[in-house]
């Protein structure tokens, strides 16, 4: 009978069991890194207790990559959440961390990629993960798959109340009132005690020149959320609308003891903490009279939210473009030195410190910003129309040249960087 093939043995280790005992308890102590170490005597290991090692060294990764995540870490706790992936192979929540990683680097077609891959890898049941599927896939451009994602999901999992809050949000992004305001409407019959619902259903309906229907729906927003004075100041600009048309209508005060409460600051600025795109979404109301006010208000909920999250790099971000709005030019510079001491890659907060550079006319210092954008992998047609306007501005035509070339490369119909281009040509 001939030998059989026979992989050699792991050389012995002394008291495996006690290793790998001791290697689990740092790990639920959520010693990470001593665990690590404790355990990679037994990670070559072919036996159950070199599988076993190897699964808990892949959950150590993991939590590291998280604690980095939280502390905006955000280049360590890709490291370590790639590591993690490596061990542990495909897991929603892995691609769902990296996700996120993506996501606050400015990274948005990975972010997409990752987000897609954390739900096709999620549990069935999982509408939240889809959800930011979506909002991922949006982000990217890839508009037309993210309705398809929550519209699949709608059917598969069914008429989910935050998947149909989503859905509202796009449509009214696209200006489909009406579709929003279905959706909307329809969440909030299915969860009347969820005040995001009841929020977004009123903005839709102002949007759509009804201030009635939107001075109920925030009258709600605010019943379930009397600390939110954000959700109370848009009840009263929906009032006053109202009342421009001519119409009455009644509004019920909370108790002011409710509106008072210390934590109804604290729950907003919490909110903006984990909803990056709050503040971009208020970014984009065009410029009024009320600017003054409502950013003042902004500015001061994410003060809070950085005094609880000082280390924050979106929010330090989100502080600047608000300070910005409200004239406010070199306090908002601090804010996003801050962001990038925190995070020097985050690419979106690279280029909004060029653009003001660029605008205090601090050439020189934008054009370095806007390198390192380039260098990160920013290719992108309006970063190289930035830099070709500011070359041709210090009389550098020909790098000028190269760099409005390829923004019509990555965009043909990029007017703006035709124009500076035919300028140079003139």
């Amino acid at each position: 009978m001939g030998e059989r093939d026979t992989k050699p043995a792991p050389p012995p280790v002394a008291g495996v069991s006690e290793i790998y005992a001791r290697g689990l308890r740092l790990f639920v102590q959520e010693s990470y890194n001593k665990a690590l170490a404790t355990l990679e005597p037994l990670a070559e290991r072919a036996d159950l207790a070199g599988v076993m090692a190897r699964f808990y060294r892949g959950l150590c990764w993991r939590g590291l990559g998280v604690r980095a995540l939280i502390d905006g870490r955000l280049e360590k706790a890709e490291e370590y959440l790639n590591s993690a992936q490596a061990i542990l192979g495909r897991r929603s929540d892995l691609y769902g961390y990296l996700a996120s990683v993506y996501a606050l680097t400015g990274r948005h077609e990975v972010c997409a990629s990752a987000a897609e891959k954390a739900a096709r890898y999620a549990e069935r049941d999982c509408p939240a993960v889809r959800r930011r599927c979506a909002q991922a896939l949006w982000r990217a451009g890839r508009r037309a798959e993210a309705h398809m994602v929550l519209a699949e999901s709608l059917r598969v999992l069914g008429r989910r109340s935050e998947l149909l809050i989503q859905q509202g949000l796009f449509f009214a992004a696209e200006e489909h009132r009406a579709e929003a305001r279905e959706a909307l409407a329809e969440a909030c019959k299915l969860n009347g005690a969820d005040p995001n619902a009841h929020y977004y259903l009123g903005l839709a309906a102002a949007a759509d020149k009804d201030p009635v229907s939107a001075v109920s729906a925030l009258q709600r927003a605010v019943e379930l959320r009397p600390g939110d004075v954000l959700v109370t100041w848009q009840l009263s600009l929906a009032v006053r609308a109202a009342a421009e048309a001519g119409k009455n209508v009644t509004v019920r005060v909370p108790e002011p003891e409710r509106i008072c409460s210390p934590s109804g600051g604290t729950e907003l600025a919490r909110y903006v903490a984990a909803e990056p795109d709050f503040v971009d979404a208020f970014l984009s109301l065009p410029e009024s009279d009320v600017d003054a006010e409502l950013f003042g208000l902004l500015a001061e909920v994410l003060t809070a939210a950085l005094d609880e999250h000082p280390n924050y790099a979106d929010l330090h971000r989100g502080k600047a473009l608000v300070l910005e709005r409200l004239g406010r030019r070199e306090e908002a510079e601090t804010h996003l030195h801050r962001a990038l001491s925190i995070n020097p890659d985050y690419l979106a907060a690279r280029l909004d410190m060029a653009r003001m550079c660029r605008l205090s006319g601090r050439t020189a210092e934008a054009l370095s910003h806007l390198g390192r954008v380039l260098a990160a992998g920013g290719d992108w047609p309006d970063v190289h129309c930035m830099v070709g306007r500011l070359l041709r501005h210090r009389g550098r035509h020909s790098e000028a040249r190269r760099h409005l070339q390829r923004a019509i490369e990555l965009n043909p119909h990029y007017r703006e960087a035709a124009e500076e281009l035919e300028s140079l040509a003139a």
